[in-house]
């Protein structure tokens, strides 16, 4: 819950980690509204905790993540293609 990301970042530090940013991946609806919801709302958290690094942005909404603020994405999709799906 973001309410409780000042704690656990808190936590962390009391146990001599250094906390350098948050990461999220967005929502798998495929919904451009929704992600740049949630991309928002990670960057407003990394804003107010002071962090450096926001990571959030994947292949599929690459764009959205860096117009929202994104410091650090992944994109192994696009580097290396689809992961095959693994047999259920």
């Amino acid at each position: 819950m973001p309410s409780e990301v000042g704690q656990l970042i808190g936590a962390a530090q009391d146990l001599g980690i250094d906390v350098l940013g948050l990461m999220a991946v967005g929502p798998t609806n495929e919904d451009p509204i929704e992600t740049r919801s949630t991309f928002r709302a990670l960057r407003a958290l990394v804003n107010e905790h002071g962090l450096r690094q926001c990571s959030m942005g994947m292949t599929g909404d690459l764009e959205i993540a860096v117009e929202e603020g994104s410091t650090m994405v992944r994109v192994g999709s696009a580097l290396f293609g689809n992961r095959p799906s693994l047999p259920r």
